[in-house]
């Protein structure tokens, strides 16, 4: 017994006689008994009481980490903004001429997809406004004659949300005049709906706005030259020279975009990437791209790549060539994902530093040629002709690894932050339906079928939508 412990004791006389009955003494121990039950119940039932408000507890504390969990991944672009569950409807978005502005405009208040388009034969290019949930049109601002069309129109906004866009109409090349068309740049103001400038572009000449700088570019003589200037007007803030003219006679011309924190600008045989700020050049190459955490690569030739980091100063070099990534949340930015072919079928996926090049991991994948992968929470998530996949971002362990219902015939992969979702064609009716895998293990939750028959799966604006023969779909 330990020290300063007391036991409760009953005390029953147990003895019979002295007008006692062997019934009585009986009775006595029983209702003794259910004394010290009834005591024990007193002391001891908030134990039970507790252990069950500790599990629901745990649960609701699970769920509730679980949900934050899910929303904090729809934060990052590319991620649906809602749960997908079977069955799935589709309905039209906008018309058949919207579908551009679906995929190509800017985001702005309100709810609001901007971008430009033409919408008859007979009208002029307009930049247009729609709901971004309907594709219904909410206002438009005539921007070119009918004359202007039907050329190449593109629109660029500064930042998003949007609040104006500038925008290049070409006029279709004649082709009894060789050479480069003439274009026309407008600057719209969304706030006001109202073009507050515009002006005629020399042939060849494009144009992007780069925060509050608009940034030309044109052939001039044997180069091909870059100006910076204030979007409002004003003395050039940099110009700088490429030698590398573009020689196309389709009618267009070299073309300048922001890729991430650079300035892009597409010359006769090569790519050139500029310092927004300065119009230094940091990297230039036939085969340029910007791999995870907006460093600068080249690609030579199958089998190697070159890592230029963010300011293009970069010189080691990789075997491989970037795996594309479709959706990434910035886990381990210093690690880049490469691939590289081994023997005729089997592929190496590959994860180096970003800095050196030094092989991290390695190991063999199925992944279907034409498939991008995503990375979320530390973990590659991928897809493959057979099924999908997930490994570790920092190691290359394998998480996870599902078998499919059926053939992908377009291995692309999506996700709503609870499952990964992919099309598969079913091996019976032989339609095409959408798999669901669960993110966290890959266990396989539903398969269902579409609700149009569509050519592919794009997440947009955080919105499931398809193309179809009629036009954009929103399936959800």
């Amino acid at each position: 017994m330990g020290a300063g412990r007391m036991d409760e004791v009953d005390l029953v006389d147990d003895e019979v006689g002295g007008g006692r009955s062997a019934a009585t003494v009986d009775d006595a121990r029983r209702r003794a008994r259910r004394a010290r039950g009834a005591r024990l119940l007193r002391r001891w039932w908030p134990v039970p009481v507790l252990v069950v408000a500790a599990v629901v507890t745990g649960q609701l504390v699970g769920d509730a980490r679980a949900r934050a969990d899910v929303e904090r991944l729809r934060q990052t672009p590319g991620v649906l903004s809602a749960t997908l569950t079977p069955p799935l409807q589709g309905r039209p978005w906008g018309e058949s001429w919207t579908g551009g502005v679906a995929y190509q405009g800017a985001r702005a208040e309100g709810g609001l997809v901007v971008g430009v388009a033409h919408p008859e034969l007979d009208d002029g290019w307009v930049v247009v406004a729609l709901d971004e949930a309907t594709g219904t049109e909410v206002w438009r601002v005539p921007v070119g004659a009918p004359s202007d069309g039907p050329g190449g129109a593109g629109c660029v906004a500064p930042a998003e949300p949007a609040r104006s866009l500038w925008c290049t109409l070409t006029s279709r090349a004649d082709p009894e005049s060789p050479g480069l068309a003439p274009s026309h740049l407008v600057h719209v103001d969304l706030v006001s709906r109202s073009v507050v400038a515009e002006r005629e572009l020399p042939p060849g000449t494009t144009a992007t706005p780069v925060g509050d700088l608009l940034v030309e570019t044109a052939q001039v003589g044997a180069e091909l030259v870059a100006t910076a200037s204030p979007a409002d007007g004003g003395a050039p803030v940099w110009s700088t020279a490429l030698p590398d003219p573009f020689t196309g006679g389709d009618g267009s011309g070299p073309w300048v975009r922001r890729v991430g924190g650079h300035l892009w600008v597409a010359g006769g045989t090569r790519t050139w990437s500029l310092d927004p700020g300065s119009g230094a050049v940091e990297a230039s190459g036939a085969a340029l791209e910007v791999l995870r955490g907006d460093r600068l690569a080249t690609v030579e030739g199958s089998s190697s790549t070159r890592l230029l980091g963010v300011a293009g100063d970069g010189t080691a070099a990789a075997a491989g060539q970037p795996v594309p990534v479709e959706v990434d949340d910035g886990s381990r930015p210093d690690l880049v994902l490469l691939h590289r072919a081994v023997g005729t079928l089997d592929e190496q996926l590959r994860a180096v530093d970003a800095e050196t090049g030094e092989p991290v991991w390695e190991r063999p994948v199925a992944r279907s040629p034409a498939s991008a992968v995503l990375v979320l929470d530390g973990v590659v998530v991928g897809s493959g002709p057979d099924g999908v996949w997930a490994l570790d971002l920092a190691t290359g362990a394998e998480r996870w690894s599902t078998p499919a219902s059926g053939p992908a015939p377009d291995a692309r992969l999506l996700t709503d932050g609870v499952a990964v979702l992919r099309v598969e064609r079913d091996t019976g009716s032989g339609d095409d339906v959408v798999a669901a895998y669960r993110l966290r293990d890959g266990a396989a939750l539903w398969t269902t079928p579409l609700p149009v028959e569509v050519g592919y799966l794009q997440a947009l604006g955080g919105t499931l939508v398809a193309r179809s023969g009629t036009g954009t779909v929103v399936i959800g």
